[in-house]
């Protein structure tokens, strides 16, 4: 039976409370050897560590910018974000040029674009385009 990976990183997270890290890491790369998955790895990890997250009542925050942001931009994130949704965020990086400028946040099942190119996009539909 196919595990997704999602499934896989819910059993992982559950594993860690249980078991050594080295044990949990290699049966998880099994399986995803196994199921021919390894290219996912990189998604993998990350829905462990945003599962790892949620399990400690935290939520995990994917923000994507056109430059490296500075320190003082991602603490007023970060603070805005835990005003918002009444917990602790934990925030992960990333530069994607593609976006020309501003930001866009993945948050729980929320997508957060104040970016150019969103903001271009949603331009067109409204002037169709």
């Amino acid at each position: 039976m196919k595990t997704t990976l999602l499934n896989l990183a819910d059993k992982t997270v559950d594993s860690l409370e249980n078991n050594d890290v080295k044990k949990v890491a290699r049966r998880a790369w099994f399986v995803l050897l196994r199921q021919k998955k390894l290219s996912s790895l990189d998604k993998f990890i990350e829905l462990v560590e945003i599962k790892g997250a949620e399990k400690k009542g935290e939520l995990w925050a994917q923000i994507a910018s056109a430059r490296e942001l500075k320190q003082v931009e991602l603490e007023s994130i970060e603070k805005s974000l835990e005003t918002k949704y009444k917990t602790k965020v934990t925030i992960n990086t990333q530069v994607d040029s593609s976006i020309l400028g501003g930001i866009k946040i993945k948050i729980a099942d929320e997508i957060i674009d104040m970016s150019w190119r969103g903001k271009i996009n949603s331009l067109k539909v409204k002037l169709g385009v």
